[in-house]
């Protein structure tokens, strides 16, 4: 009789997590199927309407499921009507927002009260790829480098996150495993709450669908970046990627905006997809031509503009191709 209730119980539980995957699924496609009617994030309207319309619609989304909660159209890199190449990069290097402006002050003190205070040293990972999401982090000071591993080891960065934050929340939302790893890239403190905690959190001020949708739009913006990437020269290349980290975690400075990298410049090369003696190279380059400062794991963009600029392909004065 024991076992039966047993099996009795685990049965309900796990058709109220079923039901609960489907309605935040349901949640996401409806959210990001409004963002996609109204177009592209930031680009400014085409000359010709029907033109842009036909070519947003080729964009939206084709799937959504657990294994994939999001997976782009393969038109984005081989259509020449829109210069969506450029779009792509022009979207992912626009001032990001996160979770904390998304909400009230009140509503971001709340859920900073429903967790510990924690500190992070440099190098101290927070969340591990592969494990259970029992909790989220929210960041409220310090940078941290979010990274992936493959079957043979190795790792590749994927970006840097800053305060405002909230690690993990995907994989709490819908009861997944960590799909990267996080580390601190410098000192970090964050609020370590749990997973059951983070949820009611969620559905009592109705953020499922905030959080998901700040989960898509960093999905597209990696892909963004990263068809951008595949048909651009070695400088843009490394410019998108300083411009994107910039618009993440950068800082006024009297120099220009700081961007603390707080990982070895071999990581920067991975992300700009080119080798470590042709980043140094690149960078020495934009250097040369006055855009960008290198120092000890940190680089300073001294001229924003013109970096973007470079990393949308145009040439620029004192840079050779």
């Amino acid at each position: 009789m024991f076992r039966a209730c047993h099996r009795a119980d685990t049965s309900l539980k796990e058709s109220r997590q079923d039901r609960r995957r489907d309605r935040l699924l349901r949640t996401l496609a409806l959210t990001h199927a409004g963002a996609a009617r109204a177009g592209p994030i930031g680009i400014r309207p085409a000359a010709d309407a029907q033109r842009a319309a036909d070519c947003a619609e080729r964009h939206r989304l084709v799937e959504i499921s657990l294994g994939a909660a999001l997976s782009a159209t393969r038109h984005r890199g081989s259509c020449r009507s829109c210069r969506c190449r450029r779009r792509g990069l022009m979207v992912s290097m626009r001032q990001r927002r996160n979770f904390r402006d998304s909400v009230t002050d009140e509503i971001w003190n709340e859920l900073l009260l429903l967790g510990h205070r924690k500190l992070f040293r440099p190098g101290h990972i927070l969340l591990h790829q592969g494990a259970d999401a029992s909790s989220v982090i929210v960041l409220t000071e310090g940078i941290v480098r979010v990274w992936q591993s493959d079957d043979q080891g190795r790792s590749l960065t994927m970006t840097l996150r800053g305060p405002g934050e909230v690690l993990g929340e995907y994989g709490v939302l819908l009861e997944r495993r960590r799909s990267a790893s996080v580390a601190a890239s410098t000192r970090c403190a964050g609020h370590t709450v749990s997973a059951a905690a983070f949820q009611r959190f969620a559905e009592r001020h109705h953020l499922t669908a905030t959080v998901l949708q700040l989960a898509v739009e960093r999905l597209e913006q990696r892909e963004h970046l990263d068809a951008g990437l595949a048909h651009l020269r070695p400088e843009s290349r490394l410019a998108a990627v300083l411009v994107a980290l910039a618009a993440e975690v950068g800082s006024p400075s009297a120099e220009g905006i700081r961007v603390d990298l707080g990982m070895p410049r071999e990581h920067l090369a991975v992300m700009a997809s080119m080798s470590r003696s042709l980043a140094l190279q690149v960078l020495r380059q934009l250097q040369a031509a006055g855009l960008v400062l290198p120092g000890r794991q940190h680089v300073t963009i001294v001229d924003l503009p013109k970096l973007t600029a470079v990393a949308a392909g145009e040439s620029v004065q004192g840079l050779k191709p």
